[in-house]
């Protein structure tokens, strides 16, 4: 759901996205059967590092503001995973396998074919997606994460996936998957990040 009311006549009616994520959870027998979906990781522009926070918007190509689902990379690792070399426990929400960090995960796609697009959650006032109205486990501990680049501002928002490349800022020129019903789509749908900063500095190290 919408993290701020706007208008609550329009908003009483559930959307795409939100039929999307009830059913996940509480699905009607024909829903695995009946949708697809997308799963893939965000990436900064090293293709190896895995991007926490963002949102993650799987379009249908037609009618790209109806059918919409959206997911928050890394949504399922724990916002606050500790130091177990300065004991501090983290949270006790979330996951902390690895391979959950920047892992995004779009279920409930009607078929068509679907463009795939990363955006930064708003993160500033008025009404930033934090606290209470937070999105994902970062929104939790009180900021997001604006789209990182290393020439401010990002070259675009959105950025749009371009399946075994750097994403795009054309959204005609972002490749379409395919989803049909009971299938999930998971190659070819890792989105590389546009021009982020090094993983490391000359003074660091590491693997």
């Amino acid at each position: 759901m919408f993290p701020v009311l706007i208008d609550d006549v329009a908003m009483s009616t559930p959307a795409t996205d939100d039929i999307a994520a009830i059913s996940a959870l509480y699905p009607e027998s024909t829903f695995p059967t009946s949708t697809g979906r997308i799963t893939g990781h965000v990436f900064f522009s090293d293709g190896a590092t895995p991007a926490q926070g963002f949102n993650v918007i799987a379009r249908r190509v037609g009618d790209p503001l109806v059918t919409a689902v959206s997911s928050v990379s890394g949504y399922l690792f724990t916002a606050d995973a500790g130091n177990p070399i300065y004991p501090w426990p983290g949270s006790d929400f979330g996951s902390r396998d690895p391979a959950l960090i920047g892992y995004y995960d779009l279920p409930g796609l009607p078929p068509g074919d679907y463009t795939v697009e990363v955006e930064a959650i708003h993160n500033s006032e008025p009404n930033p997606f934090v606290g209470g109205s937070s999105v994902g486990p970062i929104g939790n501990l009180g900021f997001q994460f604006p789209l990182p680049s290393l020439l401010p501002p990002p070259p675009c928002t959105p950025e749009y996936l371009v399946t075994g490349a750097t994403a795009t800022c054309s959204s005609a020129a972002a490749t379409p998957i395919p989803v049909v019903g009971s299938s999930v789509v998971s190659t070819g749908t890792d989105v590389i990040l546009i021009g982020t900063p090094p993983r490391y500095d000359a003074w660091e190290g590491g693997p």
